[in-house]
């Protein structure tokens, strides 16, 4: 069964009929609707043919999508998570009216962090800054699809709880708003693809995630315990790929990244907001003063980019201590600390 529904699939054979039955073989087994789940992702031709699933793996390709398509994905699934992620791409990209069009729907989702987005949003600011201390101030704000049954997304170490996006590193849990440079390419889909094809036992790689997908690969091709697909190719034709938002991608995991974005926005606000002496005596600068630590903090665990040739959280301190050193946040914020390195399994 698997052998030919793999072969089928991977030539492009396998039609939404052929999928309503492979449900029917198994109704009550929740990690066969998962596995069929997957399939159905990778056979869709139209954003209305995505499944909405709970499956780890149907997630993480929910991420190549558009901000378009994952908000009409998430109003069709209900799934408040899949809007807050748009929200972050729109604030990323600088769509600032298409952002804001949905704050009431993020407030609904995030009730305890309702009150101070209102704060933010009723400053007497430019929206892009008032919308980028929105998204440098909630945590659960994030450009990253995460979560999926058992909530592990073990492939990229990150995982969603309460609709925040966690990661770890050698000092504990820290929060990731950025989206990988992985899903700039197709990598992470080929993979997925051939563990679903090759690896149809390990039904908890369309589950749980608990593992490596790279490890079982290759651990099983050394004992020859996969399924062989005969005439395989070397790429999997499938209709999915025609609605990767790939320029949208490239976008959001090169220069316009979330914090990139965010960063270069309040270190701007906060430099045109103390530049006079007289700004400085007579105005308070304690919400520029508390944007720039919180980017400091922010940008010790993923790149914030570069702003004026310096480090963008280096730039903020710059300006913080020197600009609003009576402040609170000022004398709280003792350090700055680099980014970390594209090649960590954390970092961006």
């Amino acid at each position: 069964t698997f052998r030919r529904w793999g072969y089928y699939w991977q030539y492009g054979y396998l039609t939404q009929e052929d999928l309503t039955n492979f449900r029917k073989f198994a109704p009550d087994d929740h990690k066969w609707q998962l596995m069929v789940d997957f399939a159905s992702l990778y056979s869709a031709r139209t954003v209305d043919e995505i499944p909405v699933s709970n499956s780890a793996h149907v997630r993480r390709a929910y991420n190549a999508l558009s901000s378009d398509d994952l908000l009409s994905l998430g109003r069709r699934a209900k799934d408040d998570s899949l809007i807050i992620v748009a929200f972050a791409r729109y604030s990323a990209l600088g769509e600032w009216r298409k952002a804001a069009s949905l704050l009431p729907e993020v407030k609904r989702a995030l009730p305890d962090e309702a009150a101070d987005i209102d704060a933010f949003f009723e400053l007497d600011e430019r929206l892009s800054v008032r919308l980028s201390l929105i998204a440098a101030h909630t945590p659960q704000i994030s450009t990253i699809v995460g979560g999926g049954y058992m909530g592990a997304d073990a492939g990229l170490r990150l995982w969603n709880r309460n609709l925040g996006i966690v990661g770890y590193n050698a000092i504990g849990p820290v929060l990731k708003s950025n989206l990988p440079q992985d899903y700039a390419t197709q990598s992470f889909l080929l993979r997925d693809i051939e563990v679903w094809l090759r690896l149809p036992k390990q039904s908890s790689a369309f589950s749980s995630m608990r593992g490596i997908t790279i490890g079982w690969l290759e651990r099983y091709y050394r004992r020859g315990n996969y399924v062989d697909i005969p005439n395989r190719p070397t790429t999997y034709a499938s209709p999915f790929y025609d609605i990767i938002a790939m320029d949208e991608l490239n976008r959001l995991t090169g220069e316009e990244r979330l914090l990139h974005s965010v960063a270069n926005i309040l270190i701007k606000w906060a430099a045109q907001s103390t530049d006079s002496w007289f700004k400085r005596t007579f105005f308070s600068q304690d919400v520029q003063a508390e944007a720039l630590a919180r980017l400091i903090y922010l940008c010790r665990f993923e790149t914030c980019g570069t702003y004026n040739n310096k480090p963008a959280q280096q730039r903020a301190f710059m300006i913080l201590k020197s600009r609003m050193s009576e402040t609170k946040a000022a004398r709280n914020t003792k350090y700055w600390w680099p980014s970390p390195r594209s090649s960590s399994f954390l970092s961006d």
